[in-house]
């Protein structure tokens, strides 16, 4: 009975021209495939990935098992909506950043972004 409850509710608040209320829960993530730009071989091993904006801030770094060698894919999940900054960061590699990448807003989700990362090699 408590879930047919809740459910009168919402219908209830969004028909008297109330805010939209979200009945699920929304998981939105970033996946992000990290390679050498001149290469193109997964160059994850080693490297920072790091997910700032809208209250939220994450830094994931590839480092051993031996089976990271040949990573390529590094997943953060904000798991909200917004507006979100995102850098890769590697030793011998310039800093990969891309400012203002949207997740959507309120209930309104973006699905998981992909970014394709071609990290480009110091001189």
């Amino acid at each position: 009975m408590g879930r047919y409850v809740g459910l009168l509710f919402a219908d209830a608040a969004t028909a008297c021209g109330a805010d939209k209320v979200c009945l699920t829960f929304p998981n939105p993530a970033f996946v992000v495939e990290i390679r050498d730009s001149l290469t193109n071989a997964p160059s994850a091993y080693r490297a920072s990935l790091i997910v700032e904006g809208n209250g939220f801030y994450d830094s994931t770094y590839v480092g051993p098992p031996a089976d990271s060698l040949a990573a390529r894919d590094v997943i953060s999940k904000p798991e909200r909506a917004g507006t979100f900054t995102v850098r890769v960061r590697r030793v011998g590699y310039r800093l990969w950043e891309r400012n203002g990448i949207d997740l959507g807003s309120g209930c309104e989700l973006a699905p998981s972004v992909t970014l394709s990362v071609r990290l480009q090699r110091l001189p």
